[in-house]
């Protein structure tokens, strides 16, 4: 049971460093209507986000919540341009490459084609574009870490490790940066760098399954059993509130292989 415990968890883990970029916000409009997309700028006026690599901007008196949290709604600054909304990828494509064509200095808008080809699983065209971006802006963090996430999706996660590092060296502390960079030390066997980059993750998102998932089998593999004992522990916490009982009697079992493990072996 143990052996396929821990294959379930390993493929858990190769799924986080995979979609840890396709993580988003439900934005619940005052009309009814919700929107799923990554907010990349938020001010006492608006909300921008990504949603299918199109920037979005709505008022705060637009919205009813954000992930269900209430937003206040004060008066918008009819300055802000709100931009086009596309139905697909194939459309901000166009879009986008019209918008470069025109102007091929605007590092946001080849950073905006590179997500829209990711989007469509064009990996090799976004990594391409993102590349652009950083050439004219290098100090664009979303770029890199985008970049970053485009080579994990490649399962090339010593590259992605590159990028994604420069993403957080310019100051980017989103967690999906933390994750993706977490399960990319994971795949190239660095234990203690994944160790700290999930334990990030879970410092903003105290909830997220997979972190502990990866956590506990870290802090295992590295014999910190002591560590992987109060992951897994907080795990089960997780799936118990989730009435995941099948995944909380397979926590148990890993609980048990290392429940004879001294604290003293850490």
């Amino acid at each position: 049971m143990k052996r396929k415990v821990f294959i379930f968890f390993d493929i858990v883990i190769l799924l986080f460093l995979l979609i840890s970029y396709s993580f988003a916000e439900t934005i619940t409009l005052k009309s009814g209507r919700t929107v799923k997309g990554k907010v990349i700028e938020k001010t006492n006026k608006y909300v921008k986000i990504d949603f299918q690599g199109v920037s979005l901007t709505y008022f705060l008196d637009e919205i009813e919540n954000i992930d269900g949290e209430k937003t206040a709604s004060p008066l918008p600054d009819k300055n802000i341009t709100i931009n086009v909304t596309f139905d697909n990828p194939n459309t901000a494509i166009g879009y986008y490459e019209a918008a470069i064509k025109q102007n091929p200095d605007d590092f946001s808008a080849h950073n905006s084609l590179g997500m829209a080809y990711a989007q469509l699983n064009q990996f090799q065209k976004a990594i391409e574009s993102f590349q652009k971006a950083i050439e004219i802006n290098p100090n664009f963090a979303e770029s890199y870490a985008y970049l970053g996430a485009a080579y994990n999706s490649l399962q090339q996660p010593e590259k992605a490790i590159t990028y994604l590092e420069k993403a957080t060296e310019l100051g980017s502390v989103d967690i999906r940066t933390y994750a993706s960079l977490g399960g990319s030390y994971y795949f190239t066997g660095k234990f203690f760098e994944a160790i700290l980059y999930f334990e990030k993750v879970v410092q903003l998102d105290p909830k997220n399954i997979k972190a502990y998932i990866a956590l506990g089998s870290a802090y295992k593999t590295v014999g910190k059993y002591q560590k992987a004992r109060e992951k897994f522990l907080k795990l089960e916490e997780l799936y118990k509130e989730q009435g995941d009982y099948q995944a909380v009697q397979e926590v148990e079992e890993l609980l048990k292989g290392i429940s004879n493990v001294s604290a003293g072996s850490d």
